[in-house]
């Protein structure tokens, strides 16, 4: 067990032992699958301290590459106006389990980058990472980004609109747009839930007491939907999954070590 003492960024981030256990849980999941799904099954349950697998399908190995990451952008986010948290679910993007193996990610971060030059200020400050998740309505999985980005107004941002709504049925939205208190504890949460890189595990969420789950309802998705929602992840490196804009010309790169601690 780590010696190391874990200091939350924000009130309700989650220690470094529920990843170890979802990890645990990731990998009974894979075991039950096929030779692939087993071989990242052994992959993942042979990360250890100093030892790291470094797979984006490790969720401790997310954690410890994404907190340091949210400390340097932290710092820089508060200095910045207009802070806003945005969500993008483009329709092309919702595939069957099949159909991830031909998800091109780095489509994706450049048709943004270049929709961003083209209709948002040159100051646009943004940074974001891109996730799957599965949509139990649409029988999908849903390959989506979530941002967060300044030096724009939500009016602003929302001319990005017209190439990311939805024609899909059933479907709310094809993009969000929040405004982000500029508090350190509001920029610390919302950063790191931009940057969390889960297929779809969730946080606990609190019921109303009149609440009552139908019986055999799972929150999660299907185990052959998780796997392959792993196998999706361990294919690409984390960095892959991130997208970044104009960081460079504030001197931040995001590169810190990944901290291998506990």
């Amino acid at each position: 067990m780590s010696k190391t003492q874990f200091s939350p960024l924000f009130k309700g981030e989650m220690p470094f032992q529920f990843y170890n256990k979802e990890n645990e849980r990731r990998i009974h999941v894979l075991f039950r699958g096929d030779k692939q799904h087993k071989r990242l099954a052994e992959k993942l349950k042979a990360c250890r301290p100093k030892h790291r697998c470094l797979s984006s399908a490790c969720a401790t190995c997310t954690m410890h590459w994404r907190r340091p990451r949210v400390r340097t952008a932290a710092r820089l986010f508060r200095t910045l106006d207009d802070v806003c948290f945005v969500t993008l679910v483009p329709d092309k993007f919702f595939v069957s389990k099949s159909g991830l193996e031909n998800v091109k990610i780095g489509g994706f971060k450049n048709r943004l980058f270049k929709k961003m030059g083209e209709h948002l200020s040159p100051n646009t400050i943004a940074m974001g990472i891109i996730e799957a998740s599965y949509d139990d309505k649409l029988k999908r999985v849903s390959v989506h980004m979530h941002l967060v980005i300044a030096n724009n107004s939500k009016e602003q941002i929302n001319r990005l609109r017209r190439f990311y709504t939805s024609v899909l049925p059933n479907l709310i939205r094809g993009m969000n747009v929040k405004e982000v208190d500029e508090t350190p504890e509001d920029i610390k949460r919302t950063i790191s839930y931009t940057m969390k890189g889960t297929t779809d595990f969730k946080p606990k969420v609190k019921k109303p007491k009149s609440f009552k789950p139908k019986k055999g309802k799972s929150t999660r998705s299907p185990e052959d939907i998780e796997r392959a929602l792993l196998l999706f992840r361990d294919r690409h490196k984390l960095n892959q999954f991130r997208f970044l804009k104009n960081l460079k010309k504030k001197g931040i790169l995001l590169k810190p070590t990944i901290s291998l601690d506990p």
